[in-house]
């Protein structure tokens, strides 16, 4: 065979090879989107020694219950507030930040006002907050000072159950799901650093993130407290939405 024979063979064997080197690559590369979800903290009042409520997640984000009390909710224990006190952490450790991260974060709730924060994390430079106004729910992303919110379309009925959760995709869209569905969404961004303050539910106790002045404590039941890394997509996770979400009339389980 002659040399330049030989050498264009050469030449087409490795082409092919990095081809195909590069594509299997690209298989390996997990699809932001799609990635599988990972539970970081959840609250569901199973154990209460004085204070303290457990993280059953098992990531150990322990809060401290403040000016609240555990009482009976809807199948399982509820946190009771009544305008005023909160569940807080005392700081963020690393694998609680949000930074960079899709996420779903929310609860069930039964409110007994129409304005009150459900959870929050964060300030109005980098965070998060999930919340009532005038009875309608809101959830609001900080980027760097930017604010990124979502509203319902109406207002939710006061002493009922209802599930509340807001999200933030891999490409930063964020998203309000009520009762399992996704009720609005807008275009934003991820929180691009930790926030300042830590991780709350009952009242967005410092620096507010959303479109209010006051720490707007909560009033009502509120269990089964849950934030997960990755966007819970109502089709793609629909045992995780059956186990958080089971309500009547939410289409979570058939």
């Amino acid at each position: 065979m002659r040399r330049s024979s030989i050498l264009v063979l050469l030449v087409a064997i490795g082409c092919a090879w990095s081809l195909g080197h590069t594509a299997a690559t690209e298989r390996s590369v997990p699809n932001p989107s799609s990635a599988a979800l990972e539970l970081a903290l959840q609250y569901d009042f199973l154990v209460a020694q004085d204070t303290q409520v457990g993280d059953i997640s098992g990531k150990k984000h322990h809060g401290q219950l403040r000016g609240g009390k555990i009482v009976e909710g809807r199948k399982k224990n509820a946190v009771k507030f009544e305008g005023q006190g909160a569940i807080t952490l005392g700081d963020t450790p690393e694998n609680l930040s949000p930074q960079s991260r899709p996420l779903t974060v929310g609860a069930f709730c039964k409110p007994a006002s129409a304005d009150g924060v459900l959870l929050a994390m964060g300030d109005k430079e980098n965070g998060f907050s999930l919340y009532l106004k005038d009875g309608v729910p809101h959830f609001a992303v900080r980027a760097q000072g930017e604010l990124f919110k979502v509203t319902g379309d109406e207002p939710v009925v006061l002493e009922q159950w209802v599930h509340l959760a807001g999200a933030i995709d891999a490409k930063g869209k964020v998203w309000l799901i009520v009762n399992a569905w996704p009720k609005a969404s807008v275009e934003g961004k991820l929180v691009p650093r930790t926030p300042s303050e830590p991780f709350s539910v009952g009242a967005d106790t410092g620096s507010p993130v959303g479109d209010y002045t006051t720490a707007m404590h909560w009033h009502g039941l509120v269990q089964d407290i849950r934030l997960y890394w990755g966007f819970m997509d109502r089709n793609e996770n629909k045992d995780q939405w059956g186990d958080w979400a089971d309500l009547p009339g939410c289409g979570c389980r058939k």
